[in-house]
């Protein structure tokens, strides 16, 4: 007789369980990482789009305090699109925030992407919000002189 006995298809299933025992989680930490480095790229686009913002809007910057920047104000203006919203992590729509902060010692803006926003207010406006969950942290040299 030809063929295999069942001793010898027993140790081929089991050598190809092991096997995908050592893939599977393999490939979805790749999927995962590659997910989370997507993310934190659209968090630098998104913090580079407030950047442009800022330097057209420099008189709403506060001198002292957080300036929060909503991701609809982006896109109301034209600078954020629907598909650029989408977080690649999840693909839920994401609706936070920038916090553009002066720092005095540096002489510097600083940008900080904020994920939820919930009750925070800029000068003379209504909320727009913040809860806490902060990003990357990006920093520009603005001098303030061009501010005003």
């Amino acid at each position: 007789m030809k063929g295999f006995t069942l001793v010898e298809l027993l140790a081929v299933i089991i050598i190809l369980g092991l096997i995908a025992l050592i893939t599977i989680p393999a490939i979805g930490n790749i999927i995962s990482d590659s997910q989370e480095k997507a993310y934190n790229e659209q968090i630098k686009r998104i913090e580079g789009i407030a950047r442009n913002w800022s330097a057209t809007n420099t008189n709403l910057l506060p001198d002292s305090g957080t300036y929060y920047l909503s991701l609809d104000t982006l896109k109301e203006e034209g600078l954020l699109k629907e598909e650029d919203l989408k977080n690649p992590k999840d693909k839920s729509t994401m609706n936070g925030c920038v916090a553009i902060e002066f720092d005095e010692q540096t002489n510097q803006y600083v940008y900080n992407y904020l994920e939820e926003c919930n009750n925070k207010t800029n000068e003379n406006e209504t909320p727009i919000g913040y809860s806490g969950n902060v990003g990357i942290r990006t920093v520009i040299t603005i001098p303030k002189m061009l501010i005003g």
